[in-house]
């Protein structure tokens, strides 16, 4: 059995179709950042996992961060100095690291934990991946608080929406509020009646907004799991720039 955890914050960034000026200004006025040397994917990481009300309690707080790929544009860029001169831009192989993303969030936030960047498909036994790591790494007492989130950066061929979605878990506490993740294996519940998405990002966001509508709670999981949310509505906060 895995025990049950409790979602104390859940936050959504929506940076479709805005620019990378933008992107980069929203982080200087909001957070102090500088995006001049990050990926987009990197940024749009950071413009949803800073938000406040998924902010971790502690600094022992473990990051999960999931997407398909690393950043296309970075990879874009690379291979294009490749191909055209012969050589890549060093700052570009750093940049196109998959856990790149999660290595800047650790350091805004000031984080010790572990960082776990994992790469999923849209279908919810892959994007719920993460999300079962960090239940199971604070079931061990690995951390106290776990950041989970998923990210999407859109190719420039496959323009669609792009952000990043977190949640902040905790294990519960008597004094602890808010709904609460609940493991069991696949079977003992009708399972829900997913829609159909075309990132991790858009899949974890619908599911996260449509809740606490009955057909929205069960979710197939990995490793022959269904996961059901329980108890009472977490706090939620959404942000976003105008494409």
């Amino acid at each position: 059995m895995i025990d049950d955890m409790v979602i104390t914050g859940a936050a959504c960034f929506d940076a479709t179709g805005s620019t990378p000026a933008a992107l980069k200004g929203y982080l200087k006025q909001q957070y102090g950042l500088d995006g001049r040397r990050l990926s987009r994917l990197s940024m749009l990481a950071l413009a949803g996992g800073l938000l406040p009300v998924v902010r971790p309690a502690t600094a022992n707080t473990a990051l999960y961060l999931a997407s398909a790929y690393s950043s296309p544009s970075v990879l874009a860029d690379m291979l294009q100095q490749v191909f055209v001169h012969q050589a890549a831009k060093p700052f570009d192989f750093l940049a196109n690291l998959h856990n790149a993303p999660v290595f800047h969030l650790a350091a805004a936030l000031g984080c010790h934990g572990a960082s776990v960047f994992q790469v999923v498909g849209a279908d919810s036994e892959s994007w719920l991946q993460p999300l079962l790591l960090a239940c199971l790494d604070l079931a061990a007492g690995s951390c106290d608080n776990a950041l989970v989130g998923w990210v999407h950066e859109a190719q420039a061929a496959r323009p669609g929406a792009e952000g990043s979605v977190w949640l902040c878990l905790q294990r519960p506490v008597a004094t602890t509020e808010g709904a609460r993740l609940h493991w069991q294996p696949a079977g003992q519940e009708p399972a829900a009646v997913v829609a159909v998405a075309d990132s991790a990002f858009a899949a974890a966001a619908h599911w996260l907004q449509t809740w606490p509508q009955p057909a929205d709670c069960m979710l197939p999981a990995p490793h022959g799991l269904s996961l059901r949310i329980g108890g009472s509505q977490w706090p939620w906060q959404r942000a976003g720039l105008g494409g």
